[in-house]
């Protein structure tokens, strides 16, 4: 295994930078973003909200929804 500084590193990355952002710039051009296929029924975006009301309420019964200030709070995932 070949080992490197990290100055090395560093100046290989800024090296091929230029070259690798336009390639990836060129690329994104040709594929366009995926739209959703359908649009969601009232019944179903009114279940949708349902579930996410009744988990962010199960979260905040459990403890796991921490109010840090009016308008920040913090969701430990845990």
């Amino acid at each position: 295994m070949r080992k490197m500084n990290f100055d090395e590193l560093t100046s290989q990355i800024d090296e091929r930078k230029k070259e690798v952002e336009s390639r990836i710039r060129e690329n994104s051009k040709h594929t366009p973003r995926k739209l959703r296929g359908r649009t969601r029924s009232k019944e179903e975006s009114e279940a949708l909200t349902k579930l996410a009301i009744a988990s962010w309420k199960k979260a905040e019964r459990e403890g796991k929804i921490k109010y840090l200030s009016d308008r920040v709070m913090y969701y430990d995932y845990t």
